[in-house]
């Protein structure tokens, strides 16, 4: 068998990036790697046969300065996406225990990731008073029959309530004209409820006042109890399903952890958290927000693509931002990947923001600049922050809605988001990119 490896094996920094608002900075990691299997493998009878593998690598070695030994780490079950990662002393010694195994794809070695975040103003406690009395909700029904999960793409009339004096994003999304003056939010009564939202970042504070008890933890590649890490997750999910500041006010939120406090992360995390995504959540009642992004000339990072596009092939719909280089969003994974729904950023005024990736890849854009979102300095702190990783959240929220009234398959729904979206009111849009605002009813 002829193993393939990807990528340099030497500790390596690579010059960093502006990408999802975020300053990548990378360095191949000595001695870890990501095993890619075949779709068809067998995993516990795999394992069983690494395990023979290695005993009889390590009964024939003569050497007894770097013994044969390796570590499995993570294991990855992702519909056809199949491996693991392992440490091993190198990649000859990896070689030599996988020399026969002919389920092996290929082998990429993993990649330490330092994401630093655009910095959040926090709001002061009579900023967030003076918005938190301005804006308050109204019910408006337009019909009280019993809603019942449907595959229908036009629902009859469902229950709408309306937010008055909202944020200005959330009312640019109900609308389909730029109303700034009168800025009302109007949504479907039912909120997302029953749909769930998993935000793979660097946490969530679940116990934030705005999400009401619906936050949960789900996985850490890092701690075992909840942790917020920079912030950066839970404003995300804020504006995904905050009960004040969110766009699905009902939907539930599952934190996945795959960064950690500082924003350090790795490839082969970031894929341990879809898996545990994919093995926890419900395709159909479950959307996957992600706001982090990596070029796609990194090492490994092709696994994670992979990875992605397997989640889907499931049944489960991916929203991704596009990034912040002010480049081509095809050029970075997951934004650039077909089987995902990306999102680029608008200010106030319908405009494009100037660090917004753009092009073909891009599915439609939503406000991401000058966003107020839950903060994590106290359990009410609100702050405001730009960037696609805030335009994103807003199209999870709107697919919670929809998921709401019915069941979707992913392209299905991002079709439907696509054909209820508000054409050709945006100013100022890079060519090769769609002229498209995010709308969150169906009509």
């Amino acid at each position: 068998m002829h193993l393939r490896l990807i990528g340099c094996l030497a500790v390596v920094a690579i010059a960093s990036v502006v990408d999802a608002y975020v300053t990548v900075d990378s360095a191949i990691l000595q001695g870890q790697f990501i095993v890619k299997l075949d779709c068809t493998t067998n995993m516990d009878a795999y394992f069983v046969k690494l395990q023979e593998s290695q005993a009889r690598v390590l009964e024939a070695s003569q050497s007894i300065n770097v013994l044969p030994v390796i570590n499995v780490t993570q294991q990855y079950n992702i519909g056809d996406f199949l491996g693991f990662a392992v440490k091993a002393h190198s990649v000859e010694v990896l070689k030599t225990v996988l020399q026969e195994h002919d389920e092996v794809v290929a082998i990429e070695s993993d990649v330490s990731l330092q994401f630093i975040f655009n910095k959040a103003v926090e709001l002061s406690a009579k900023e967030i008073s003076e918005s938190s009395k301005k804006s308050s909700k109204k019910s408006s029904k337009k019909s009280s029959k019993k809603r019942h999960r449907r595959s229908s793409p036009i629902p009859a009339p469902i229950a709408v309530t309306t937010q008055m004096n909202s944020l200005w994003n959330l009312a640019r999304i109900s609308e389909r004209q730029l109303n700034v003056k009168q800025p009302e939010y109007i949504y479907y009564s039912n909120g997302g409820s029953g749909v769930t939202i998993y935000i793979l970042d660097d946490g969530i504070d679940i116990y934030h006042n705005d999400f009401g008890g619906r936050a949960k933890w789900g996985y850490s590649v890092y701690y075992s109890t909840p942790n917020s890490g920079t912030g950066h997750g839970t404003l995300v999910a804020g504006i995904a399903a905050g009960n004040t500041v969110g766009v699905a006010k009902k939907a539930n939120l599952v934190a996945v952890q795959v960064l950690d406090q500082t924003g350090h992360g790795t490839i082969s995390g970031m894929i341990a958290g879809l898996t545990w995504i994919i093995q926890h959540a419900r395709p159909g009642c479950a959307v996957i927000n992600i706001s982090i992004g990596v070029p796609s000339s990194y090492a490994g990072i092709s696994f994670f693509n992979d990875a992605v596009s397997a989640a889907v092939a499931l049944g489960f719909s991916v929203f991704v931002s596009a990034g912040d280089s002010a480049a081509n969003a095809c050029r970075a994974v997951p934004s650039g990947n077909p089987n995902v729904f990306t999102v680029a950023g608008t200010d106030i005024t319908d405009k494009p923001d100037p660090n917004s990736n753009f092009g073909p890849c891009v599915s439609m854009y939503a406000p991401g600049v000058n966003i107020v979102s839950d903060w994590i300095a106290t359990n009410n702190a609100q702050a405001m922050i730009s960037g696609t990783s805030y335009a994103v959240p807003h199209a999870s929220g709107v697919a919670a809605l929809f998921l709401a009234q019915g069941s979707y398959s992913p392209f299905n729904l991002y079709n439907i988001m696509r054909k209820q979206g508000t054409p050709n009111v945006l100013q100022h849009i890079p060519s090769n990119t769609p002229n498209l605002m995010l709308y969150n009813r169906l009509s």
